[in-house]
């Protein structure tokens, strides 16, 4: 599924394979989904894209929402938690490192909005 998502040059089969994958993202997955390299390249390579396409079907905005799922759902204690700060600092714009404030930050707002 995540060779799909990174590698399929038909935009239907990526799009099927991120929508896929969202619908898997789930607390009881993340630590597995966060550990898989190709996984995490193509959430790398969705969320740099720059698609003017506003649709809530494009690759991009699953990726997005599997990230709050894993944001939310990875703690520190966690064996993915280095792969998810990994991740957070190479997709960050600003080039800062993703620290324990920003994680931490992410979380809170997402449990009070549950």
């Amino acid at each position: 599924l995540a060779d799909a998502a990174l590698n399929d040059t038909d935009g239907a089969v990526k799009l099927k394979a991120f929508e896929t994958i969202r619908k898997l993202a789930i607390q009881d997955t993340a630590e597995a989904m966060i550990q898989n390299q190709n996984f995490v390249a193509a959430l790398k390579d969705a969320l740099s894209s720059t698609s003017e396409d506003d649709s809530d079907k494009m690759p991009e905005n699953f990726a997005s929402g599997t990230l709050m799922v894993l944001k939310r759902s990875i703690t520190p204690e966690m064996q993915g938690y280095e792969a998810l700060k990994e991740l957070l600092e190479s997709i960050n714009q600003t080039g800062e490192p993703a620290g324990q404030d920003e994680l931490d930050e992410c979380c809170a707002v997402e449990t009070a909005a549950v």
